[in-house]
């Protein structure tokens, strides 16, 4: 059985905002509870 900390898993996007050019977002997800930990835009 899993715990809240024990496997996490991160992305990383880019996308095109018009007129405002590349963005990239990476996120930091906990497995055990699907909240966020962490997130950078």
């Amino acid at each position: 059985m899993g715990r809240r900390n024990q496997l996490w898993q991160s992305d990383f996007t880019q996308f095109k905002a018009i007129g405002w050019g590349w963005f990239y977002l990476s996120t930091v997800l906990d497995d055990f509870s699907r909240c966020i930990v962490s997130w950078k835009l």
